[in-house]
């Protein structure tokens, strides 16, 4: 009995200690699987893309997405892309080997680079042969424990394989960068800070680092670099997510903004005074609606940031904002006194086509007016609407009829 009795706990140690060594092996592979799904770097290119990334796009890519991106005109848009950067090569060839995302991004001193995770290597290769003309072979060079592939003497095109992804490269000094690079764009702090609060589910993400796109060289940004300048230092990152449904598409952005741009002050409102009331006074389906509450202190403080961040882009800012009110109310209208201190509560401010086929924006501006009473402040308006029409002639257009008459409007 003694015998008995002592065998029995052995089997049931030895039963916990298997139970046991299998619970801890299992928890080992599922966290390899969420390693591997959602937390390895070569999931996307911003994994071993350098940290001073300029231009960072990335496309999720299957059977479905595909019909939705050329219903939208996104493949287009890859083929101008392509045709720029990498010529004679369009958006099916991509198709032919890119498995799950593929790539746009371009590296300090305007360096392109396009990146597929391929779903057949020897596909990938095939692809690699469009870049070479007539008796031309690839040549191979090694680097970094990789084999850096490049045209014998057509281009200065480079390619490497790394985590399953094939790397396209504008020049070898771009593909040494990448390689080489300590600081991933993954792990970058603006990086980081714009794509924690956008949405997972995406077939676009996209990223731009303002602050290294004004150091660029292009030339279309050398003639804008003040602009660019004066923006990065309210603005030096921003990132969107486009996701396409049934009923089109959900656009998500989030803008990097530097201490000091908005406001910190709490603001208390009535229960009558909430936002968005004045969305019912929208159209439906317009091309860009904002709101907000008092626009005049909104302008105030913007105008102060700007001034401390240089005592010009106060002025410019100033200066652009009345000159094109003036252009619509006349000469003698002056945008502080004659609006600013004159709106008051919420605004709403409204861009729209104004004709599906004409694709020409106009503005709208809902807000309170006047400091009066209601029929001071519509003497006042009637004044304001008096003299912007004073910048306008008629214009007599004709239109044909469906019957062949003309009618005159």
């Amino acid at each position: 009995m003694n015998q008995s009795t002592h065998a029995r706990p052995q089997n049931k140690n030895k039963n916990k200690i298997i139970f046991s060594t299998g619970a801890i092996l299992f928890l080992i592979g599922f966290l390899g699987m969420i390693y591997n799904f959602w937390i390895s770097p070569s999931d996307s290119a911003s994994g071993f893309l350098p940290g001073n990334t300029v231009i960072f796009a990335e496309l999720n890519i299957s059977r479905s997405n595909i019909i939705k991106l050329k219903e939208y005109n996104f493949s287009s848009a890859i083929d101008e892309i392509l045709a720029k950067n990498l010529p004679n090569i369009n958006s099916d060839d991509l198709i032919s080997w890119v498995g799950k995302k593929i790539t746009f991004a371009w590296l300090p001193n305007n360096e392109f680079v396009l990146a597929g995770k391929y779903r057949d290597k020897n596909a990938a290769k095939k692809f690699m042969d469009k870049f070479l003309v007539a008796d031309e072979v690839l040549t191979e060079k090694n680097f970094a424990g990789f084999t850096i592939y490049s045209p014998s003497f057509s281009s200065q095109i480079n390619f490497v394989f790394k985590d399953r992804w094939l790397i396209i490269a504008s020049s070898e000094n771009s593909i040494y960068n990448i390689l080489s690079a300590e600081e991933k764009l993954a792990k970058s702090s603006k990086y980081r800070k714009i794509i924690k609060d956008l949405p997972k589910s995406r077939e676009i993400i996209g990223y731009v680092n303002l602050d290294e796109l004004a150091q660029s060289k292009n030339s279309q940004i050398t003639s804008n670099k003040p602009l660019l300048s004066a923006l990065t230092k309210t603005i030096p990152a921003l990132g969107i997510t486009i996701k396409l449904t049934e009923d089109g598409i959900n656009l998500n952005s989030k803008l990097l903004t530097t201490d000091g741009v908005f406001s910190t002050d709490l603001l208390s409102k009535t229960p009558n005074e909430v936002i968005p009331e004045l969305a019912q006074y929208s159209p439906q389906d317009v091309l860009f609606f904002m709101n907000g509450y008092d626009l005049s202190a909104k302008y105030l403080h913007t105008k102060k940031f700007l001034k401390e961040s240089h005592p010009q882009f106060a002025l410019i800012f100033d200066g652009v904002l009345r000159a094109e009110f003036k252009k619509i109310f006349g000469e003698n209208f002056d945008f502080q006194t004659d609006l600013l201190d004159r709106i008051r509560g919420q605004y709403a401010i409204i861009f729209n086509f104004a004709e599906k086929e004409n694709p020409f924006t106009y503005f709208t501006l809902i807000t309170k007016f006047g400091n009066g009473t209601s029929a001071e402040s519509a003497e006042e308006l009637k004044e304001v609407i008096k003299n912007a029409q004073q910048n306008y002639s008629t214009k007599i257009a004709e239109h044909e009829m469906p019957d062949g008459s003309i009618r005159k409007e």
